[in-house]
């Protein structure tokens, strides 16, 4: 409970956050908007944490949804800096160009920015961003922008063949400029873009698979767009966040497919955590073999867990949580484990799959980047969730390294599968 503003009239502290927050609403403001209103509402008066489940992009008492550009909550602003709640993690790093704008802002495009800063400092889950000019306005309850990422070492390293024409060279340098996915270099590339008889294209290297490109009439643009969602995948791949108090892992074991009257998958049996697991470091299955994970913290304090799937075709989905759930209901526990309550199948996709755990301390919104909503099991649902720009895709074979990011409060683990067929 908390008073009216008359200071003396008992409310529901969630009832009079909403009756505070609905009037502030605009036309075609969404759930997510009224939500940030509501948690501004309450904070200070109660301590609790109000959740939101569902599609919060929806308009408000409306049946259509929003678009909505990513954005970050702002933590704190002082002074000529503020800090904004996503770091490395949500591929926000030090050299990151952000700018604000008012809570509600969908496209930051059309609005005009209270204030514009780089990111001097990033840790896993939040980052320090240094303002241009005078000190601005108040930015508390604003919502933070990133026009422009910096990836730093983690960016993909990318040769033009001496070779290409200038007009091909001169768009494809126009395209990776806009982006700070990639770093144009000499010598240790990770990806070399040719020109050839069957038209531009781009290899990984060293094993020069095609990731872009290869066919007649492809337009530099194209073969562009290919290299960015290559070089957003070596992100994820190469992204090792480590904390010397943390530590989870990720555990699968085989179980048997449960099928109906009409061999249509129900479920699966019960796994045997019991049973000693591959010491190998890859799991090998077939396709249509069944399994379970589960969730490890090794840690002496509770975790918030997300788990990535990086498919052998190069798309990355959301396993766990579902997209819609509130991240803070995902904690594993100190020293306990959490088996993911889905049955998971192979598909018919041969090639190696990663399943890549993100463990925080804090819990952490990836709702921003998920373009579509599901979760794969073995009842035959196949709408995954592709992350959108920063996990927007991954190739199979194309580990260079892990590189670190600065040791913060959240750690990731990985396991292993490769898929062949019989």
């Amino acid at each position: 409970e908390t008073y009216d503003v008359d200071g003396r009239t008992k409310v529901g502290s969630l009832s009079y956050a909403l009756a505070r927050s609905l009037p502030q609403l605009r036309p075609g403001d969404s759930y997510r908007v009224l939500f940030d209103n509501i948690v501004a509402a309450m904070a200070g008066r109660v301590p609790q944490a109000p959740q939101l489940e569902g599609d919060r992009d929806v308009i408000v008492f409306g049946n259509r949804l929003r678009a909505q550009a990513a954005y970050a909550l702002v933590d704190t602003g002082v002074g000529n800096a503020a800090i904004i709640e996503a770091g490395t993690l949500l591929g926000v790093n030090a050299g990151s160009v952000v700018e604000f704008h008012p809570r509600g802002t969908a496209d930051p495009g059309a609005s005009t920015a209270l204030a514009r800063g780089t990111v001097s400092a990033a840790t896993p889950l939040d980052a320090r961003v240094d303002l241009e000019g005078a000190a601005p306005p108040d930015l508390s309850g604003s919502w933070a922008f990133v026009t422009r990422h910096a990836f730093g070492d983690l960016a993909a390293r990318v040769k033009l063949s001496l070779n290409l024409d200038a007009a091909a060279r001169s768009a494809l340098e126009a395209a990776f400029s806009q982006s700070g996915l990639v770093r144009l270099v000499d010598e240790g590339a990770d990806v070399v873009v040719i020109p050839g008889p069957d038209g531009l294209a781009a290899h990984a290297l060293p094993e020069r698979r095609l990731v872009a490109g290869g066919r007649a009439g492809v337009a530099p643009e194209a073969v562009a767009r290919g290299v960015l969602d290559f070089a957003r995948s070596l992100y994820l791949r190469r992204l090792n966040l480590d904390a010397p108090t943390l530590s989870a892992r990720l555990e699968l074991r085989r179980v048997e497919l449960e099928l109906d009257l009409l061999g249509r998958p129900t479920g699966c049996s019960q796994a045997d955590w019991s049973a000693k697991a591959s010491t190998s470091g890859v799991v090998r299955m077939t396709p249509g073999d069944a399994y379970r994970i589960r969730v490890v913290n090794d840690s002496e304090r509770s975790l918030y867990v997300t788990l990535l799937d990086i498919m052998p075709d190069g798309s990355v989905s959301q396993l766990f949580p579902h997209a819609d759930y509130a991240p803070g209901l995902t904690d594993v526990p100190a020293r306990d484990a959490y088996e993911i309550p889905l049955c998971f199948t192979a598909e018919d996709m041969p090639g190696q799959e990663t399943l890549k755990l993100f463990a925080t301390v804090d819990p952490v919104d990836f709702s921003a980047i998920v373009q579509s909503r599901g979760t794969r099991g073995a009842g035959g649902a196949d709408n995954l969730s592709p992350l959108e720009e920063l996990w927007a895709a991954s190739f199979a074979g194309t580990r260079a390294g892990i590189v670190a990011v600065p040791r913060g409060t959240a750690v990731t683990a990985e396991a292993q599968l490769l898929i062949e067929r019989r």
